[in-house]
């Protein structure tokens, strides 16, 4: 009988349409799965390597649980819906029979089903969008292997977990929430992996392996991502044994609880005595109570709330909604709130960091519950088999729908309530009580709440139209997709079009949510006047009655379109029209829009177009004059500027090339002046101007530009500019306008240019090009300028500028800032608006004749961190005055900026730092590395390097600029902080050097000749480097070697740069390193820095016996593997011949570690085996305490020592 029972189910399974939907809609996400996953990682690690097949498969297998559980989870329901089960139970088999029939028949349905999965990806290649030099060659074994070893047996599971709670429930809504069971065990692993160094545990419990196939390759080459299987072995097999005996204990409980009878006893059994007792002559009176039916507005109203409370209490009192918020509970507190961490040290707690996290966190349960619900809702009258009752009763089909709508509503606010006092919670819990409750309504109700509405709307409205749950379920899940990140893809990004509109722009304690309520105000307005206009038909076509087919409800629907449905549709469609007519002229009439594409386009046409013009030669500037009026409530400004330019090439040049912002909305225009004959506007729809001079500017000649500029936005945009807001403006020199052809509006993304058709684009010029040695930061407008600003704004706010501020004055109800600069700055410059509480000191320099003034600008409310970053100053300068040279100007300001420039940026005499990225750093535990300090003083070192040296525009330049300026932070860091701290700081660089390296998109490049965009190199393997650098020569012999550097490059009194006209280049630099370093170590600095050669050391034993009572014995077995990079990481063997460390640790009673020898070993490598005696009991050993190699896996560099 169990082959008869399988065969059916197989059979069953087969002439269901859904059956084959779901294979379509797998197959279709397959096909694009990994480009909208992975974007590809080009070049380096192909889309079709087996890397990239495993992790896709594991992450669309998580996303399409709820097809395992409409499969596997309904194929025991299905026979007790059906009132079906007792003619099967009264048939000849056993229960193992039935029971394995059924899941063993809807197991291969599943896995028939998800083969759609890897066909899908086999068939990406052939796409017409795809390129094949992004794929290797076809190897079936890359898709096979993962989908059996790897899919199978997360299918299995989850089908026998579905099958299981279906059976014993046969609740169909508690079978779909098991998906969030799986939600909950993937975050559980998560929370391991980022609070330990053992992933050992994570890449076990990890239920859908695309995470533990991140960790098990995360030391592979790219070579090998792009060439070997995925090893089914060891964790990775430990891993799969354990979800496929969890699968198989699931089905033993199920088979030993399941009662294979027709009735199942509800606890205490009833007895004859008890139903003869319960029938009473009292209970069988009947009365005819008279009935008075009302139909008055009143009435209906009081009708609809006690349907909407029926409707909310009928979710609330179901264990379904408890076995959800449970889930949701658990996740919270398993995975607690990521608050905007970086370089490992979380922020404050802050009410909007706080908001995001809890939608981040709960948005998927939101989303869960409206599209379960609605179905439940929708369908509660026919599950229950009473739908012809209710179907007869006098009320309207609005009346019902409105009803089940808003008690799914009320459920979401109770909810979204309930997140709120979540997060309260959690400030309070962390020692944070500034709770902004306004926030908080305002992020849930104002920003989150339309769109669940949309949501539910949508899918009550599909629920409606196709009269198939499970279908509706599936159809609702491609309408937001297709609307959302399909239309994206498609380049319909326009919020008259994009579900939903858009949601408001990222919230800034200084500058709130900006200008953008009313744009938000009128999407929001045309989206739900539409969606409800949408469900107004759809409740014209409800199903009611026998008459439930989509022809007879088409036929009836002029009977259920009431004159009132009709009247409200026809306001609905004008509303919809209206706001949408209002929201197009705002942004596309009266702003400027430019979907993603449109603007690829114009970035295309401009380099196509314009790139010969780079050649022609321009003068430089060589100072600059502005009058800046800003109105930030408005968002716009005036200028008035003046750029005093000199032909510094060997060319005349007779006509001036000036190119603005790209903006409609950003008017030039150039006063009537003497030295201009005509203007050439032909490209301005590029904002490129071509200026014939009256007079040709022969070499060495000078020339006065003057010109105006305005912004004056009217009306709303689709998007916030982060550069002019209420509070927090923010301009730089790239606002204004620039000589010459900007390569910087040319598209860099290798991807995009190859799609539109245009050369291919190098990172970086290489070293030796000559004509970019001649340039530096400022990319060709003049190097250095001597600058002036006035600036103006609001009467409530200060501007800041660099420079010294020579005046300032109030006129008009506007504040006015005078700004000058006593000798030559970089031509980067920004100016500073906004509300400000100011810390001010001053510090007196040895090399300095006058005090330096230092001065912080922050909001009110954020002064958390502002005495560790004056300390930060303060020290920065001492140090690096003191050992490369000295400071060049009288003051130095650091001035806070929204968070949304996510960026700390250093200019002439000032730091602008991003509120989330040095003023609201949770630093109140003394353990965590004070990171605001190390920020600052990354920031204050690039006064010299970046200013004072200026490196020339080709490979190697943020080795000069930023791989010194992180190693002149750790100098300041090491000398301030715990040892701990500072290794934290190493270790946490170290594992984001090897965890981005994967993420390459070209090549890796040597620290020497590290390219534009390779952060993870010149950041984090520059941090190491320089460590090991200094570890072998000294921290004195690094410091000379960069003060001399210094000396001879400077970019005002360099000797070298002004005999040789061109800006140092790496090369330069790492002469003044050779220069200090000892023969004998020349080859290992020049692997540091002109190779790339990385480490594999291990502890592989260790173990100690107490010889005597103050002798210990030590013997430890260690494996030490260098290994060279060559080509897209090819690694080679190499012979380890660096010097190593070994230290042995002591715990105290309270578990702080104390040295008891640090050892270093110097040669005989390859011997593995060293014994040491020691007079005092050893706990734990560390290879490479210093965190001076660059180790693939530093977590078995750590090991405790057990003492027999």
């Amino acid at each position: 009988m169990f082959t008869e029972i399988f065969r059916f189910e197989l059979s069953f399974r087969a002439h269901r349409f859904d059956t084959y939907l779901y294979f379509l809609v797998l197959f279709l996400f397959s096909l694009v799965a990994v480009d909208f996953l992975f974007e590809g990682q080009v070049v380096v690690v192909a889309k079709n390597s087996p890397v990239i097949i495993a992790r896709t498969m594991g992450i669309t297998s998580a996303l399409f649980l709820l097809i395992v559980s409409m499969i596997a989870g309904t194929s025991i329901i299905r026979d007790f819906s059906s009132n079906t089960h007792s003619l099967f139970f009264s048939f000849p088999f056993t229960k193992w029979e039935y029971l394995m029939g059924r899941f063993l028949g809807s197991f291969v349905t599943v896995i028939i089903i998800f083969l759609a999965l890897p066909l899908g990806i086999m068939s990406s290649p052939f796409l017409p969008w795809q390129d094949p030099t992004d794929f290797v060659s076809f190897n079936f074994l890359a898709y096979l292997q993962p989908f059996v070893g790897l899919i199978i047996p997360t299918l299995f599971f989850s089908s026998a977990l579905f099958f299981v709670t279906g059976l014993l429930t046969r609740k169909l809504l508690l079978v779909y929430i098991q998906s969030f069971f799986f939600l909950l065990i993937y975050l559980l692993a998560l929370n391991f992996a980022a609070g330990s160094d053992d992933l050992f545990l994570t890449t076990l419990i990890e239920p859908f392996t695309f995470q533990t196939v991140r960790i098990v390759t995360g030391t592979w080459s790219n070579l090998d991502r792009n060439t070997l299987l995925i090893p089914i072995e060891g964790v990775l097999l430990a891993n799969r044994m354990l979800w496929l005996g969890f699968g198989v204990i699931t089905l033993f409980i199920g088979h030993y609880f399941f009662k294979f009878e027709t009735q199942q006893s509800s606890g205490k059994k009833k007895t004859l005595k008890d139903t003869k007792n319960s029938i009473t002559p009292d209970s069988v009176i009947i009365s005819n109570p008279k009935v008075v039916t009302t139909f008055s507005t009143s009435s209906i109203f009081r009708r609809l709330i006690k349907q909407i409370w029926f409707n909310f209490r009928l979710v609330v009192n179901g264990v379904s909604f408890w076995a959800i918020l449970l889930v949701a509970v658990g996740i919270l507190l398993i995975n607690g709130f990521s608050l905007g961490t970086n370089f490992g040290v979380d922020n404050l707690p802050t009410t909007y960091l706080i908001v995001g996290e809890l939608v981040e966190l709960t948005i998927i349960f939101f989303v869960g519950i409206i599209l379960f619900y609605s179905g439940e809702l929708i369908w509660k009258e026919r599950d229950e088999r009473v739908n012809y009752v209710a179907d007869s009763l006098p009320t309207e089909n609005w009346s019902i729908v409105v009803s089940k709508i808003l008690g799914l509503v009320l459920l979401l606010v109770v909810l979204m309530l309930l997140m709120i006092l979540s997060g309260i919670g959690f400030q309070a819990y962390n020692n944070y009580f500034d709770f902004e409750i306004g926030l908080y309504l305002t992020a849930f109700f104002l920003e989150i709440f339309p769109f669940l509405l949309l949501m539910t709307l949508v899918s009550f409205s599909v629920q409606l139209l196709v009269n198939h749950k499970y279908v509706a379920h599936i159809i609702t899940v491609i309408i937001l997709a297709t609307t959302t990140i399909g239309f994206q893809v498609m380049g319909l990004e326009h919020v008259l079009v994009r579900f939903g509109g858009s949601f408001l722009p990222t919230y800034s304690d200084m500058n709130g949510y900006s200008n953008f309520m009313e744009s938000f105000f009128w999407v929001k307005m045309y989206w739900i006047s539409f969606t409800v206009f949408i469900l107004i038909l759809t409740i014209s076509l409800a199903p009611r009655g026998t008459e439930t087919s989509f022809k007879q409800r088409i036929r009836g629907i002029w009977i259920n379109f009431s004159p009132n449905l009709r009247n409200a549709a026809l306001f609905l469609f004008l509303m919809t029209v209206g706001s949408g007519v209002f929201v197009f002229y705002n942004t596309n009439v009266l702003n400027e829009y430019l979907s993603s594409k449109e603007e690829l386009n114009l970035r295309a046409s401009y380099e196509l177009q314009l790139k010969h013009y780079e050649e022609y030669p321009q003068p430089e500037m060589d100072a600059v004059s502005l009058e800046l009026d800003l109105y930030p409530a408005d968002r716009s400004y005036q200028l008035n500027g003046s750029y005093e330019l000199i032909n510094t090439t060997d060319s005349t040049i007779d006509t001036l090339l000036i190119q603005k912002t790209p903006h409609n909305l950003v008017k030039l225009w150039f006063p009537h002046q003497s030295i201009i004959e005509s203007i050439d506007s032909t490209n301005s729809d590029f904002g490129f101007y071509k200026l014939l001079l009256r007079q040709s500017l022969h070499p060495d000649e000078t020339a006065s530009l003057k010109f105006q500029q305005s912004f004056n936005p009217t009306g709303f945009s689709s998007e916030l500019n982060p550069n002019l807001v209420s509070n927090g403006t923010l301009i730089d020199n790239f606002q204004f306008p620039s000589i010459g052809y900007l390569e910087d509006i040319e598209i860099s993304d290798p991807t995009f240019r190859d799609q539109l058709s245009l050369a291919e684009k190098k990172r970086s010029a290489v070293l030796s090009d000559v004509t970019f040695g001649q340039i530096g930061k400022a990319a060709g407008d003049g190097e250095y300028i001597d600058f002036e600003l006035i600036v103006s704004t609001d009467s409530n706010q200060i501007a800041v500028a660099p420079g010294k501020l020579l005046d300032t004055w109030v006129s008009d109800d506007r504040a006015y800032f005078h700004y000058s600069s006593k000798q030559k700055i970089s031509n980067l410059y920004a100016i500073v608006s906004a509300e400000y509480e100011t810390l001010t000191s001053a510090i007196k320099l040895t090399n300095n004749s006058d005090s330096i003034d230092l001065e912080i600008y922050y909001h009110p409310g954020h002064e958390f961190n502002v005495g560790s970053m004056m300390n930060g100053m303060e020290r920065s300068l001492r140090y690096f005055s003191e050992h490369f040279s000295a400071f060049q100007f009288d003051q130095l300001r650091i001035v806070e900026v929204p968070l949304y420039h996510n960026r700390a940026q250093s200019l002439p005499g000032l730091i602008t730092v991003a509120e989330n990225m040095g003023f609201t750093l949770d630093i109140r535990d003394e353990e965590t590395p004070d990171l605001p300090f190390y920020i600052t003083a990354h920031e204050v070192s690039h006064q010299w390097w970046g200013d004072q040296v200026n490196p020339a525009k080709v490979q190697g330049q943020t080795l000069i600029s930023e791989t010194l300026a992180q190693y002149s932070a750790l100098s300041i860091f090491r000398n301030t902080f715990s040892k701990d701290q500072v290794d934290e700081f190493l270790e946490w660089n170290m594992r984001q050097y090897f965890k981005q390296r994967p993420q390459e998109s070209v090549e890796e490049m040597p620290l020497h000749l590290v390219e534009s965009g390779q952060d993870y190199i010149y950041y984090r393997k520059g941090l190491i480097a320089m460590n090991a650098f200094q570890k072998l020569v000294s921290e004195e012999a690094v410091n000379a070697a960069l003060a001399q550097f210094i000396t001879d490059w400077n970019s005002f009194s360099g000797d070298k740069h002004l005999d040789s006209n061109r800006y140092p280049i790496s090369t330069d630099l790492l002469g003044y390193f050779y220069a200090v370093t000892p023969d004998s170590l020349i080859n290992e600095v020049k692997e540091i820095f002109e190779e790339i050669v990385i480490y594999d050391n291990k502890i592989e034993q260790v173990g100690a016996q107490e010889l005597s009572s103050n002798q210990f014995e030590v013997k430890l077995k260690l494996s030490l593997n260098k290994l060279r990079v060559v080509g897209i990481e090819n690694e080679q063997a190499l012979e380890f011949t660096r010097p190593i460390e070994i230290s042995f640790y002591q715990f105290d009673e309270s578990g702080k570690k104390t040295l008891i020898e640090k050892i270093e070993i110097k040669e005989n490598f390859k011997e593995s085996d060293y014994t040491y005696t020691f007079s005092q009991r050893p706990d734990l050993l560390v290879l490479d305490p210093d965190l001076t190699f660059l180790d693939k896996n530093i977590s078995d560099n750590k090991r405790q020592i057990d003492c027999e």
